[in-house]
């Protein structure tokens, strides 16, 4: 399947294109396309969800504070 998260643009200054090239290799996850408001990856529902919940992890601690908002769309 293929997952398409959009994320928060509040994470343009934050580390989080940093952080996900780093997570991408151990993912379980094939990165189609990656910028810094959205990753596109390919791979199994329950490694796209680990993927997905880690870049949220990172998004409540290094974020600007309140709840954000991720986009996801699925491909089938």
């Amino acid at each position: 399947m293929v997952f398409e998260f959009v994320f928060p643009r509040e994470n343009f200054r934050n580390g989080f294109s940093a952080y996900v090239e780093k997570l991408l290799p151990d993912s379980g996850v094939s990165v189609i396309e990656h910028c810094s408001s959205a990753t596109v990856v390919e791979g199994e529902w329950e490694a796209a969800m680990r993927f997905l919940r880690q870049c949220q992890e990172y998004i409540e601690e290094h974020g600007p504070g309140g709840q954000s908002l991720t986009t996801v769309h699925i491909h089938l």
